[in-house]
């Protein structure tokens, strides 16, 4: 990791006068956090409250609509679907039934376009379309069209009457019936979604951070980006937070001079994802690499006012969405294991994890609930200790516990198992590759012990260092870290 602090006399006492400043703007009008429920793209909901482990919860508990990704409005899901047609679906929330669906003209293939919602409007589009449709919230029914082209990846900002979204343009809307407003042509044909805040919209794209006069469209600033696309920025008080290829910069939004930039050179794939690849909450701002040189996902938590790496969780293998932050945990699931993790803020540790049947982005928080895609289905998580549905908490299906730690030759590991099911105990090195494999056999429920000697199951000699024992099943899987002193 290398910080680069870019700072002139003035930005420094801006700076340290903005530092002072923690406050980040919650659930937004829509209900949620997400890219289009608060225009300045946070991803953070001050409720401590709701804390793992949770469960799911009541009639919610699967939603077999295949939507993904969605948004929330007074408890209704609006979500994509592909197809040929591309799909806007509205789904209740709590029941699971499907209200109403509507075919996006001309569009195929995958959608990866969050509808935005006001208390009236949907307003969505898809892949290969040509327009952006804003349809009746209760029936679906299309109200007006304005041509502006496809929307895959790309998604609507509302504020107040007006919406924002660009192609390769930035577009103003008038929400009442479709005119535009005003345009600025970006030079490029990229994916990406803005930002804004009370004066101006912010856009990562072309290689280029800018900021545009909320009003008319006029460009007040325009900095140098690595980016070129599936960039983010996030509007955060008084500062700008933006990727940059492997990095992340903290920017001032009157005039665009750096504050701050970290950069992590071990990143060779940043996190392309129609959501975004970071999350804001008060004291830090978390950043995704779908792979680092070692070829795993790595979630980074740097230190808002400074850039300095707060910590960093490396998984098992690659692929990472979209980071969300609710109270004292940070959510985010990853591709290739398709767990779905809660981690400490204060320091990235695991707290909880739920295996799925395949992850997909991007999890929202909305009226105490968590809404995670499951593959075709959506899950409803709700924090045992305040659901509302009164479930009765179930217990973990698979606990494990492990000693001595540090370890050197030999391992006891005491496994806790609700019902019969096929178990793999496996070790795995900090890069994701399974060094040794334990057991593998169907297991019938209770509670056991296993003395596990490395030497006597042929596992080579391993080096010293920290290391990843998991239990996994086809529904649930939990992982120990081991610091193997070696033989």
């Amino acid at each position: 990791m290398i910080a680069c602090f870019r700072m002139t006399a003035a930005a420094v006492t801006l700076f340290l006068a903005f530092s002072t400043v923690v406050s980040v703007h919650p659930a937004a009008a829509q209900n949620w956090p997400m890219v289009n429920g608060a225009k300045e793209r946070t991803s953070y909901v001050d409720d401590r409250q709701f804390q793992p482990p949770l469960q799911v919860s009541g009639a919610a508990a699967m939603l077999s609509a295949n939507i993904n990704p969605f948004s929330y409005y007074d408890g209704v899901l609006y979500g994509a679907r592909q197809g040929d047609p591309n799909h806007a679906v509205a789904v209740d929330a709590a029941t699971g039934n499907v209200l109403w669906t509507f075919a996006i003209p001309g569009t195929n293939a995958s959608m990866n376009h969050v509808p935005a919602v006001t208390e009236e409007l949907v307003l969505c589009g898809g892949q290969h379309g040509t327009a952006l449709y804003a349809l009746d919230r209760q029936s679906g029914t299309e109200l007006w069209s304005t041509p502006i082209g496809a929307l895959y990846t790309r998604n609507v900002l509302i504020d107040g009457g007006r919406a924002y979204v660009m192609t390769d343009t930035v577009f103003c809307i008038d929400l009442a019936d479709g005119t535009i407003l005003w345009s600025y042509d970006i030079g490029t044909n990229g994916n990406s979604t803005p930002t804004m805040d009370e004066n101006a919209v912010y856009a990562n794209i072309g290689r280029r951070l800018f900021a545009l006069d909320k009003t008319d469209g006029t460009e007040l600033w325009s900095i140098e980006s690595y980016e070129r696309s599936y960039a983010q920025v996030i509007a955060g008080d008084d500062t700008l937070y933006a990727s940059n290829a492997g990095a992340v910069r903290a920017v001032d939004p009157a005039d665009g001079s750096i504050f701050w930039e970290t950069e992590f050179p071990e990143i060779k794939v940043p996190a392309g994802l129609a959501t975004g690849c970071m999350a804001l909450a008060p004291d830090i701002v978390c950043y995704t690499a779908w792979r680092d040189t070692a070829g795993v996902a790595v979630l980074y938590a740097l230190d808002r006012h400074t850039g300095v790496l707060s910590w960093k969780h490396v998984f098992a293998g690659e692929g990472l969405y979209t980071p969300l932050i609710v109270g004292e945990y940070v959510y985010v699931g990853d591709y290739e294991h398709d767990v779905f993790y809660a981690l400490h803020r204060s320091d990235g540790t695991t707290a909880w994890q739920m295996q799925l049947e395949q992850t997909t982005p991007q999890a929202i928080f909305a009226d105490g609930t968590l809404f995670v895609a499951d593959g075709t289905s959506v899950l409803a998580l709700k924090n045992t200790a305040s659901s509302v549905d009164q479930v009765v908490p179930r217990r973990p299906l698979l606990t494990m516990s492990v000693a001595p730690n540090p370890a050197s030759d030999q391992l006891h590991i005491r496994l806790s198992l609700q019902r019969r099911a096929h178990v793999r105990i496996s070790l795995y090195n900090l890069l994701g590759r399974e060094v040794a494999l334990f057991s593998e056999s169907v297991l019938d429920p209770g509670s056991r012990s296993f003395r596990w000697f490395l030497a006597a199951t042929g596992v080579p000699e391993l080096s010293p260092g920290m290391y990843l024992l998991t239990a996994r099943t086809a529904e649930y899987a939990v992982t120990n870290r081991v610091m193997m002193l070696g033989r």
